[in-house]
């Protein structure tokens, strides 16, 4: 979902360098029903996850960061709602909301399958915090209005990011930037 930040993968070019397997959407599986889109009738809303925003507990504020960004993604596509997670200016920010703003007018959603993440801090100065990202993923799905699956993007790696947070001057914690890098596998996280 970190990679989502990127909408490319959803038009099958990858994503901020996460290379997709090859395999689209299963055999059988286009058109299928997997969740309801906004604007579904009779659909509730989804209301958005609780933010972690301030503190110091940096694996809860990447964490609560990570979920309300996959929840713009998969229930409300509306790019005025990304400065809440992404420090207006950056290059992640211009991204992200491009991003949204191209599922909005298509009237479609982004949701990941599989998803789990292990953050760990790096280095913490007074206003800005760097944290190693691995996400497992198993795919990506874009769903239409009505929720059928438009395109999946299968993912055959687990991905490594840097994340950079910075703390505005409102006290709250921003994603500043996300960047792919391939870590020493002896490495790890």
């Amino acid at each position: 979902m970190w990679c989502s930040v990127t909408l490319t993968l959803a038009l099958g070019a990858g994503c901020q360098g996460r290379q997709p397997t090859p395999a689209a959407t299963p055999k059988g599986a286009a058109g299928a029903v997997v969740a309801a889109a906004p604007g579904t009738r009779g659909v509730p809303a989804v209301p958005p996850p609780k933010l972690v925003q301030t503190g110091s507990d940096y694996l809860a504020i990447a964490s609560s960061i990570d979920d309300y960004h996959a929840w713009l993604l998969a229930h409300r596509p509306d790019a005025a709602l990304a400065r809440t997670i992404y420090a207006p200016g950056t290059r992640s920010y211009v991204e992200f909301t491009r991003n949204l703003e191209y599922l909005r007018a298509h009237q479609e959603t982004l949701v990941s399958i599989g998803q789990h993440c292990s953050y760990v801090v790096s280095t913490v100065r007074h206003s800005l915090v760097t944290l190693r990202l691995r996400e497992v993923i198993a795919e990506d799905r874009t769903l239409d209005r009505a929720g059928r699956v438009v395109h999946t993007v299968r993912y055959a790696q687990p991905n490594d990011y840097v994340i950079v947070l910075t703390r505005g001057a409102d006290g709250r914690w921003r994603l500043a930037d996300i960047t792919q890098v391939d870590l020493d596998p002896a490495v790890g996280l």
